[in-house]
C-alpha cells in the first residue's frame, strides 16, 4: 500500500507549497514542518511495505529450512519463528485490505473514497 500523492486538497498548488513549508507542527520531538512530514509519512508508507514483503518471504524461507531439518528441535524453532514472521505480514496485509475495502472493518474502502 504505497501512498502516491498523500496531499490531495483543493486549492493552488503554490499555497499548498507554501503552507507545506512555513506551517510547522510542535509537540514532537523535534518541531517540524507539514512538508517534512508529508516525506516522515511517505517513508513510512514505504517502509510498512517493504516489512510486509519481507516477512512473507522470511515465513517462507524459514518454512523451508523447518521442513529439510531432521533435528525435531530446531525443527520446532523455526516452525515458530516461521509463524510468528507470517503473523507480521497477516497484521500487514488486513490493514492495507480494509483500507482498500476488500476486507469489513472500521476504515473499511477509507483509501477508495
Amino acid at each position: 500500500m504505497n501512498e502516491e500523492n498523500i496531499v490531495d486538497v483543493d486549492a493552488g498548488e503554490e499555497q499548498v507549497s507554501e503552507l507545506l513549508e512555513s506551517y510547522t507542527i510542535e509537540g514532537l520531538e523535534v518541531e517540524a514542518t507539514l512538508g517534512e512530514l508529508v516525506g516522515d509519512i511517505q517513508k513510512a508508507h514505504e517502509e510498512l511495505d517493504e516489512y510486509k514483503q519481507g516477512s512473507l518471504a522470511l515465513s517462507q524461507n524459514l518454512s523451508e529450512a523447518a521442513n529439510d531439518t531432521d533435528d525435531e528441535t530446531l525443527r520446532a524453532i523455526l516452525s515458530d519463528m516461521s509463524d510468528s514472521a507470517f503473523y507480521v505480514y497477516l497484521r500487514l496485509n488486513r490493514g492495507d485490505k480494509e483500507l482498500v475495502g476488500d476486507r469489513d472493518g472500521e476504515y473499511s474502502g477509507h483509501l477508495t473514497e
